[in-house]
Parts: C-alpha cells; structure tokens; sequence
C-alpha cells in the first residue's frame, strides 16, 4: 500500500451511505466511483461465525447474534439486496481502497474468523479494525499483532495515549464534539490520530451516538405484542400526543415504531397534515438508509392518525403525552 496522503483522508462511511442503502454492496461501489479514500463499515458475528456487514444489531426486528448464516442470507435489504457478508464486501471494494471495519458483536470464539476474512481480502494490508469494546480490539491486537487498530470513544478522555495503551490501539476514533486543541496535540505528541471527517455525512460520533440511540427505536414492533417494551409488565397499546411540533411528532415516530396505536392532535388543525407528512418523510429515510424493511415503514405508517378535536384524540387513550404547553380549549 502506497504511503498515505499528507490530505485528508476520505473516508465513506457505511459506504457511499447518501447516496445507496447503508451498509450494502452499492453503497461501497458508490463510494469507489465517487473517488473515496477508504470505506469504513460494521460487521456483527451471526451465531455460526459468520462475519455480517450491518449497522444495527437487529434485522427485521431479529437479532443477528443469534442467527445462522443461511438465515441472514434469506433477509434482505430495502434496495432488494442481501445482507453482504464481510467477504463479500472485501472482494467487491478489491484492493484500491482501506477499509476501516468498526467491530459491533464478537464473541471470542470467531476472533479467528474475522482476523482470517481480514488476511483473505484482496488487500490485508490496507484494513483496520476498531470498536467502542476496547476488550475486542485488545484480543484481536494480541491474536494479530500487525493488524491496525483503533478505539471509538463518545466521551472525552482525559489521557487518551492511557486508553490507547490499555486496548493496544493507535488511532483514536473521537466523537467529534469533544474534539479540542489539547486532545489534538497530546494524541500527535504521541503520534496517533484524533479524529476524522466524513464528507456529505454528520459528524463520525454525533452519527454513532445517533444510530446507538436509534438500535432499539428501529427494532420492528412485529415480533412483540404491541404495547411490550423494555417494562415487561406494560399493555398500553393507545396513545395520544398533544402538540405536533418537532417534539410531538418525535414522540409519535418513536410510539408508532414501539408498536402503539398512536394518535397526534393539535389546537392548529393546519398543522396536523404536515406533521403526517414528516413523520412518513422519517420512515421513508429510515428504509432507505435500511434502518427499516419497507413492511415496517407501512406498519408504522398505519398506526399513526391525526384528530384535530381533543376529546376525540384522547377518547380510549390509555396514555396522553402533551409534548408542548399550549392552549386547547
């Protein structure tokens, strides 16, 4: 691999992601047409050591920890293609560009078999590895020596070179926030890289803290009954939300995708189609970025609904939200 570029080094991340599906075989020959450096993507282990490239943990609300192979493989994304595996990704990318891989879930048991996907690419010596479980980038440090590491951090360290040490990484994955003149000079007196810039996309950890938070807000509803979240004991299956500004519409995508039959009202009736209008713009985002398999976009679709009367939009509502104080007398 030639010497690195004294540029900036561009890196597409989950793939030419703004243009193609997240995380699919377009997305990462998207990114080489457009003249990336690099791609940087997340794989998972399926339950028979499978290495999966995907974001969320969770594909059709089923999670791939606990999936075969042949199992993912029969899944498919929005843009009709299959979950690509990491081998798959590899060969496709070929060895012009790094590839930077963020490890999600990995048992030790399949160490070995991402290391060995890893030495079978076209170009080894152009990969990396890195994860916000140091614990993983310090075993496959230890099985690999050579392999390229890094640590994902969404808080700021206070000695960063310590926590590069202890995982055995060099290249610190910062959210990028919390990046400063002092975090900058400490990791390039110590040699190691602070952070990066995606092009076209948000911030690298501003968009990870985003997709953490939305793992579960994602997961589809259909495999529970509605109304069952993370309280166990909870039948709650309708909902109202008062106010449908940025706030009230959150909490309605958020309840629709939960699985609650959910109800948005507002004292301005002129409101209420555009607020169904952004909350269909949301999901549809959400599909094409694969957060959501277009039967899950039309699920969610069909449990929201807008009453412009109050006593008609709390009727039979076992729960009412007023995201916003106003007036509805």
């Amino acid at each position: 691999m030639s010497p690195p570029s004294p540029g900036p080094l561009v890196v597409a991340h989950r793939g030419a992601s703004a243009r193609e599906v997240e995380n699919s075989l377009a997305a990462f020959r998207a990114a080489m047409q457009l003249g990336a450096d690099a791609v940087e993507l997340d794989v998972h282990a399926t339950a028979d050591g499978t290495l999966v490239v995907h974001h969320d943990e969770a594909i059709a609300g089923r999670r791939i920890p606990q999936l075969t192979a042949q199992q993912v493989a029969e899944l498919r994304l929005s843009n009709g293609e299959p979950i690509p595996t990491l081998a798959h990704v590899l060969e496709a990318i070929g060895p012009r560009l790094q590839v930077f891989v963020e490890v999600k879930s990995l048992p030790p048991k399949f160490d070995d078999r991402l290391l060995e996907a890893l030495r079978r690419g076209p170009n080894p010596d152009a990969y990396a590895v890195h994860a916000f479980d140091h614990r993983i980038v310090r075993r496959l440090g230890a099985r690999s020596p050579a392999l390229r590491r890094g640590v994902l951090s969404a808080s700021y360290p206070v000695r960063p070179l310590v926590a590069l040490e202890d995982a055995g990484a060099t290249v610190l994955w910062q959210e990028r926030t919390l990046v400063d003149r002092p975090l900058v000079d400490a990791l390039h007196g110590g040699r190691n890289a602070a952070h990066r810039v995606d092009r076209g996309r948000a911030g690298r950890h501003g968009a990870a803290a985003r997709a953490r938070r939305g793992r579960d807000l994602h997961e589809p509803a259909r495999d529970r009954p509605p109304g069952r979240g993370r309280a166990g004991g909870m039948t709650t299956r309708r909902v109202t939300v008062v106010g449908a500004g940025t706030m009230g519409a959150g909490i309605a995508y958020a309840a629709a995708l939960a699985g609650f039959e959910v109800c948005l009202t507002d004292s301005r009736a002129e409101v209420l189609p555009l607020a169904l209008g952004r909350l269909n713009d949301l999901l549809a985002v959400a599909v094409k970025r694969g957060k959501l398999m277009a039967e899950d976009h039309a699920a969610a679709a069909s449990r929201l609904r807008a009453e412009h009367e109050f006593a008609p939009a709390v009727s039979g509502a076992e729960v009412v939200i007023e995201a916003v104080h106003e007036h509805l007398g």
